[in-house]
Order: structure tokens, then C-alpha cells, then sequence
């Protein structure tokens, strides 16, 4: 992506007027003068300031191995484009996983403190589906179910895709570092809809949350309680009629009330390996 059209992409930073039906309908303008497009929209804007930080940020970028793909591009993730509001730009380091068949990814959300059972559970079950059917887990980086879902998918050499509450150069939780260059090399990436330098803020989370909720066809629950980013990641992908997996947990579990609740609303019942692969090939 040249300079010129991320710097056009970037004015959804700035301005929340500004969505994927103004980016598209100036990006084929030809003539179009950048400077000239941000006065109308505040006259008052210090916009020389603002694009010579923009060459300052884009060079820092590229430095960094940070790269971008606008939503129009034809690498754009898709199925995002079912929101009401979709990311304008998304900045991803590592590889673009998702561009060949999003059909062989999987999403998977779950506590930050789960049962010991429950990553037990993924470590024989998801670990054996992956094994048989390779493809792309998608989750969001926190410890707990995330961090399992993402560390099982780089043991089978299969892509991880990171979503991140944050921008990219806040990595957030900080000790997810650590594995950038494992999730890196396996063919995997770290994804933002926030400006690079942006922190993580508590309402960012549920900006995530929707979008790795959109991001597959399908949305693996190991382990939700009834007031969690879980069941808002899954109560989002109910809307857009995403197909929800749920591993049930004991009823006496605080701690996965809400996947029962999910099952009783319609979802997928879950048990092992095998309903994972027949959930994910017989659009169930």
C-alpha cells in the first residue's frame, strides 16, 4: 500500500464520520487532494501538521514490519464486511493467513481463568482436530483459553491470527510478545483495527470482541460466564449469523453458565474431536 492511500485510509482515525463508504468513494477519485478532502471535513484541523506526522508514522511502520490492507482490498478479511461498521484499515504483522479461504479458520473464545479441564479438553480435542484438518485459529491473545487455542495451533504448524485490543506497537497483554516471533513464523499474525500506538483501552474491547466474532463461520466456546467479553463475542456472532461450537461445562460452574446458556439458545453441542469436525464440515 503507497503512502497516499493509507494516508486516506487513516482519516477514519480521525474522524468517526468517516467509514467504508467515504474511503471508497474517494479512493477511485483520481484528482483528489487529500489536504483539500480534510479541510471540509473541519476547517480548523491542522492538517499539515497531521500529514507530515503521518510520514513520520508510515516510515516508523515499515521499520517495524507493521503492514496494512484497506477494505477494499481484495485481502480485505471479508466476512468483516458484515458489520454495520467495519474497520476502514487494519494493520496486521506477520503474514495475511486469512486471504486464501477464510472457510479453514476457526475462532475460539473462552475465560481468562479456566478450569484446568477445560485446556485439558483443548489440548486432546482441538490439538487432534488440527492434526486431522488444518486451519487458521483465530482469538484474541489473552491468557487462559486465547493463549491455549494460539500455543496449540503453533504446536500443529497450523497459522494463529492474534486480534489485538490495542494497537501494534502496544501489544496487549504485554507478555504476549513473547510469542510474536513463534506466531510469526508459524505463518500466523498479530491484527489491529487501532492506530498503531494506540493503548489498550477497556472499550476496545469490544470493538475485538466483534470482530473475531465476524472474522469466521464458525465460534468455538470452551468456557463463558453469563457476564463476560465471551458471551459478548458470541452474542455478536448470533447476529451475523455465525455458527456458534460450545463446550459444555457443569452446571454447577459459574464459570460456564453462559456456554450452557448458548446451547440452550440453539448453539452446537460440543464433546470432542469429532463433533469439532463434523460441526466445521457438514455446515452444521
Amino acid at each position: 500500500m503507497d503512502f497516499e492511500e493509507w494516508l486516506l485510509a487513516t482519516i477514519s482515525w480521525e474522524f468517526s464520520s468517516w467509514k467504508v463508504l467515504e474511503f471508497q468513494k474517494h479512493h477511485s477519485d483520481s484528482k483528489l487532494c487529500i489536504k483539500n478532502l480534510i479541510l471540509s471535513l473541519d476547517e480548523r484541523f491542522p492538517v499539515d501538521q497531521w500529514i507530515h506526522e503521518r510520514k513520520t508514522l508510515f516510515k516508523e511502520c515499515q521499520e517495524y514490519g507493521i503492514q496494512w490492507v484497506h477494505c477494499l482490498h481484495k485481502d480485505y478479511p471479508q466476512n468483516l464486511l458484515k458489520l454495520e461498521n467495519p474497520p476502514v484499515l487494519l494493520s496486521y504483522i506477520g503474514e495475511m493467513c486469512w486471504s486464501d479461504n477464510l472457510s479453514k479458520s476457526l475462532s475460539v473464545v473462552g475465560s481468562r481463568h479456566p478450569d484446568p479441564q477445560s485446556l485439558k479438553w483443548m489440548e486432546l480435542h482441538l490439538s487432534a482436530l488440527l492434526a486431522q484438518m488444518p486451519m487458521t485459529v483465530i482469538s484474541g491473545g489473552a491468557r487462559g483459553i486465547d493463549l491455549m487455542a494460539h500455543l496449540i495451533a503453533m504446536r500443529r504448524q497450523c497459522p494463529t491470527v492474534a486480534w489485538m485490543p490495542s494497537g501494534l506497537f502496544q501489544i496487549y497483554p504485554n507478555g504476549l510478545k513473547r510469542w510474536m516471533g513463534d506466531i510469526k513464523n508459524s505463518g500466523g499474525a498479530f491484527l489491529s483495527s487501532f492506530p498503531p500506538h494506540q493503548p489498550m483501552f477497556k472499550w476496545q474491547f469490544h470493538i475485538r470482541n466483534e470482530l473475531i466474532a465476524a472474522f469466521s463461520s464458525h465460534l468455538l466456546v470452551v468456557e463463558a460466564r453469563r457476564r463476560s467479553g465471551t458471551m459478548v463475542t458470541a452474542q455478536k456472532a448470533q447476529e451475523l449469523d455465525v455458527k456458534i461450537l460450545v463446550v459444555p461445562s457443569s452446571a454447577m460452574s459459574l464459570s460456564g453458565l453462559g456456554g450452557l446458556d448458548l446451547l440452550a439458545d440453539g448453539a452446537t453441542l460440543i464433546r470432542d474431536r469429532d463433533d469439532l469436525l463434523v460441526a466445521l464440515t457438514s455446515g452444521v
